[in-house]
C-alpha cells in the first residue's frame, strides 16, 4: 500500500536559504551637462594680475565672470536662441484639413 510520500520524496518549491534580491533602485535622473564655458578661458597672470582669454577668439578681461560672459554670449547665443526658438516653432497639422497650426 501507499500511504503518501514520504519525508525524502517531497520537495519544498521554495529555497529560503539565500535572502530575497530586490531590484537595484533606478538610477538618478541625469541632467544634461551645461556647456563647461570654463574650458574656453585662458588665466594669464600679469604683472598687475591675473587677466582671462577666450581662447576662441582673443577677447580679454581682467574679470573671469565678464570673460565667461562673453563666451556664453558671443560664442553660444546662437545654440541657445535655436534651441528655444524651435521649441517656440512647432507646427501642428490638422488632421480634418491641411491647416498647419
Amino acid at each position: 500500500g501507499n500511504k503518501g510520500p514520504t519525508s525524502a520524496q517531497t520537495t519544498d518549491k521554495t529555497d529560503n536559504s539565500q535572502p530575497e534580491k530586490k531590484p537595484p533602485p533606478p538610477p538618478p535622473q541625469q541632467q544634461q551637462e551645461p556647456v563647461l564655458l570654463t574650458k574656453y578661458i585662458q588665466r594669464s597672470q600679469m604683472p598687475d594680475g591675473a587677466i582671462f582669454f577666450c581662447t576662441l577668439c582673443g577677447y580679454s578681461d581682467e574679470s573671469e565672470s565678464l570673460a565667461l560672459k562673453h563666451v556664453a554670449g558671443k560664442h553660444f547665443a546662437d545654440q541657445q536662441q535655436n534651441q528655444q526658438s524651435s521649441q517656440r516653432q512647432q507646427k501642428f497639422p490638422c488632421t480634418m484639413c491641411d491647416v498647419v497650426l
